[in-house]
């Protein structure tokens, strides 16, 4: 059986007629335009979709219309779903990026400092925000320069600055939470 990568996370819909919103770490995913992607949406279904247009709209993100998906229900079921793709396709300058994020090890750069697993990540109007979780706290992390400071896929670590206020503990985000309610 062939290997599926993780190339993306949809975050979103962006219109009526079914086109959503995708992070990826890749720097360019137009090779996907008539190929068969595997989305795992929500409790691990699998769905295989066929990518029919693509556009980059920043860096790190495009807007994708996928074959028998033409509404914005079609569209908002596909919401967090992880795009996959057949290694092979997979050009060969875009292979060690393909892993994304998700899964690993984020790494104080000054301190050397073990912060966590990155968790997820999500859009934010103007850069994609990793999550990092530890036992007792989650750490929210814009992925832009001034706080990813490297990018070591070999050894699966990112270097990351973290400003003081950047650190919550989890006990008190439930507790404010429980207090909302």
């Amino acid at each position: 059986m062939t290997e599926l990568i993780e190339i993306g996370k949809i975050w979103a819909s962006h219109n009526l007629r079914g086109t959503v919103k995708v992070i990826s770490a890749l720097e360019d995913i137009s090779f996907l335009v008539g190929e068969k992607v595997v989305v795992k949406k929500y409790k691990s279904e699998e769905v295989v979709l066929t990518v029919k247009f693509l556009k980059q709209t920043a860096p790190d993100k495009w807007i994708l219309d996928f074959e028998n998906i033409n509404t914005r229900d079609g569209a908002d079921s596909l919401r967090n779903g992880i795009i996959k793709i057949h290694k092979e396709l997979l050009p060969a300058s875009e292979e060690k990026k393909s892993d994304s994020y998700l899964h690993m090890k984020a790494v104080n750069h000054e301190t050397l400092e073990d912060l966590g697993i990155v968790t997820d990540f999500f859009a934010a109007p103007t850069y994609t925000i990793l999550v990092v979780e530890n036992e007792t706290h989650e750490i929210l992390i814009p992925c832009i320069d001034r706080f990813l400071k490297k990018v070591d896929m070999e050894n699966n670590t990112l270097y990351v600055e973290i400003l003081e206020g950047m650190i919550e503990e989890k006990d008190k985000k439930r507790k404010r939470k429980k207090d909302e309610i």
